[in-house]
């Protein structure tokens, strides 16, 4: 697989990922969800650009989910829905309303594949990861493309309070016992150096 970054040109920078465009399904069949998006599409954009310039004749459907951020027409290429990534549905003071990534599927009638799934949630994503069980969602998860804040969300200050080494570890042997591997790590250094996507 050849591996291309999408979104911001900036190594080290928040925004730019590393996904492998080759594993995609063919344009009109790939679906991505991108969680977090503070009214910023460069990654969306640049995932049908990255497209097009691999061959692909059309675009992948692509689901932005933000609660955070006033909703505003979403471009050609994204469909916005003011929703979080969360372990239960409800509502996340000073966040919005959450739901659990099953739930999200069986909504969006998405009971196949879902090519590339993006989550950059500023700290949510660690109970968010937690409650998926890989092998009874309604779909098939190609890629998923993560942003991890050991020292973000609920309860915890930048810089202190971090998750422990072994809260990520136990991130990771889920994940790989799911079937997925790690084919890119990248720090964010232009905001807080404990992130790495």
């Amino acid at each position: 697989c050849s591996l291309q970054q999408v979104g911001h040109d900036t190594p080290g920078d928040d925004g730019a990922w590393t996904l492998c465009p080759d594993a995609l399904a063919p344009a009109g069949a790939c679906v991505a969800y991108s969680f977090g998006s503070e009214n910023k599409f460069h990654f969306e954009s640049q995932l049908q650009l990255a497209l097009r310039a691999a061959g692909a004749p059309g675009a992948c459907e692509v689901h932005t989910f933000d609660p955070t951020v006033v909703p505003w027409p979403s471009p050609y290429y994204s469909a916005f829905h003011p929703i979080g990534l969360g372990a239960a549905r409800g509502r996340v003071d000073g966040v919005g309303p959450v739901w659990p990534l099953a739930e999200l599927l069986v909504a969006l009638g998405h009971d196949d594949l879902i090519d590339l799934l993006k989550i950059d949630v500023e700290g949510a994503e660690w109970e968010a990861l937690a409650a998926i069980d890989w092998a009874t969602l309604p779909a098939r998860v190609g890629q998923i493309l993560l942003e991890i804040h050991p020292c973000a969300g609920p309860g915890r200050r930048s810089g202190r309070n971090c998750r422990r080494v072994a809260e990520v570890l136990a991130m990771w042997t889920k994940l790989e016992a799911a079937g997925y591997r790690l084919f890119s790590l990248e720090p964010v250094t232009m905001t807080d150096r404990s992130q790495v996507e």
